[in-house]
């Protein structure tokens, strides 16, 4: 979906990954699972906040918005998915911490 979106995606399948690839790639916004295999999400969020805070942060839940009080991240954007998400719930979390347009390398 993101890549219909015009995105350039990086992919990884852990918080490990992910936190290689921040280092290493310039990003416009996360979008991190609540829970992940080796870390939470809220974990990796803050981890690539310290070193990229004016990246914005989407965090994709199957739980209700409501339980994610404990997500709120003192000066970053975030959103929330409500998993499963359409095309158009997505563009507008994106639009809604700011990673808008269109981004082809």
């Amino acid at each position: 979906m993101l890549t219909e979106l015009g995105y350039h995606v990086l992919e990884t399948s852990d918080g490990a990954g992910a936190l290689a690839m921040a280092a290493d790639n310039h990003f416009d916004v996360l979008i991190t699972d609540v829970g992940l295999p080796d870390m939470s999400g809220r974990a990796l969020a803050e981890r690539i906040s310290g070193s990229r805070p004016e990246a914005p942060i989407i965090f994709a839940t199957g739980r209700a918005k409501d339980d994610l009080a404990d997500l709120a991240m003192s000066g970053t954007a975030i959103g929330y998915l409500s998993k499963p998400f359409s095309l158009d719930t997505l563009k507008s979390a994106l639009q809604e911490v700011g990673a808008t347009g269109r981004h082809d390398s």
